[in-house]
């Protein structure tokens, strides 16, 4: 620069020109521009694989979720013990405490298949979500190896938790951007890549909650069941589980040494929840008086001895009939074996 005898100098003003866009271009590139939140889920979405994030299946369910329905269960003495509800003074009906050294942070709600688990997981989530309470959650799918995996689930976990805290949105991203390796195939170093509690127990500085519906529908539930039990242990975090009663999943439970609420979805917790659905619904049916669709409602509760699904498939079958008769004759015809009825509405079961 010292060429230069003037600072007026043509040359002198359009070599200094180039060097400031140098430094810019420079600085530009050491410090790129603040991604959007947009863009950085965008980029851990793409890290994690896409993870599934159910808000579809929670839709469909929540949607055909009756007002009232459910309530049961928030309502039960070990629900609001769990989630620190004030008492409704019916703590004698709690149920027992496997494990109890400490408040529990599992919760297993089980049930006969096709009951109602998966509403009442569904409602769990809208009531945490109604009460601002930060949940995360996951559908098993059995048989869909996108929604039956641990890993997957681990993903999809760590997706959502970047989506409400910024401190772990912040983690993932720099996983991200500086390409630290996954293990899609191992749960095990998925957890510890994705939860490590030397790290995350600075970035959680709340109670988060954990839905996950369908736990037997996973494809190694024993090996989730040891995984969660030790996130539980080091973590902020309390988990909801739904299933089928499996024996094998009880013992699982049992062997953490873990606190856990056990409960067990009852008949009128299911038939009250299938009533509210079938009192709505049969409005639609060509039916003359109240009294032939209060009959018609008491028939088919009485049928369908708490399944949920059977219900609803049976529904369907009556919505093809044509007047009154035809509905009572249809469903006198219809199986109680719901592997018949769904050979009946065309559906193949193994």
């Amino acid at each position: 620069m010292c060429k230069f005898h003037d600072p007026d100098d043509l040359n002198y003003k359009s070599l200094r020109l180039k060097i400031l866009a140098a430094i810019r271009s420079i600085e530009k590139a050491n410090h790129p521009k603040k991604l959007t939140l947009s863009e950085q889920l965008k980029w851990i979405s793409t890290y994690l694989n896409d993870p599934q994030y159910h808000i579809d299946e929670l839709a469909e369910l929540t949607g055909e979720k009756e007002d009232g329905s459910c309530e049961w269960l928030i309502n039960r003495p070990a629900f609001r013990v769990w989630l620190n509800l004030p008492s409704t003074g019916n703590e004698a009906e709690l149920p027992d405490i496997w494990n109890v050294k400490r408040s529990p942070k599992l919760f297993w709600l089980s049930g006969k298949p096709g009951t109602g688990k998966s509403m009442a997981a569904a409602h769990v989530i809208q009531y945490m979500e109604d009460n601002n309470l930060d949940c995360i959650f996951y559908f098993f799918k059995y048989g869909d190896k996108t929604k039956s995996s641990i890993c997957n689930l681990l993903c999809s976990f760590a997706f959502q938790l970047a989506r409400i805290n910024t401190d772990v949105r912040q983690m993932l991203l720099d996983m991200a951007q500086n390409c630290e390796r996954l293990n899609f195939n191992k749960p095990r170093e998925m957890l510890e890549s994705l939860f490590n509690p030397q790290i995350l127990r600075e970035k959680l500085h709340a109670t988060y909650y954990c839905v996950i519906d369908a736990l037997d529908e996973c494809d190694a539930h024993s090996t989730l069941i040891s995984l969660l039990s030790e996130l539980a242990k080091r973590l902020p975090l309390k988990i909801f589980m739904t299933s089928r009663l499996i024996s094998t999943i009880g013992r699982d439970l049992l062997k953490q040494s873990l606190p856990v609420f056990v409960e067990q979805m009852k008949l009128e917790d299911s038939l009250g929840d299938i009533e509210r659905y079938l009192n709505r619904r049969t409005n639609s049916l060509p039916i003359d008086d109240e009294s032939s669709r209060e009959d018609l409602v008491a028939q088919i509760l009485q049928k369908s001895n708490g399944c949920f699904l059977w219900t609803t498939l049976v529904f369907n079958l009556l919505k093809e009939a044509h007047g009154f008769g035809a509905i009572k004759a249809c469903l006198n015809l219809v199986p109680v074996e719901m592997n018949e009825l769904l050979f009946l509405d065309g559906l193949f079961v193994l």
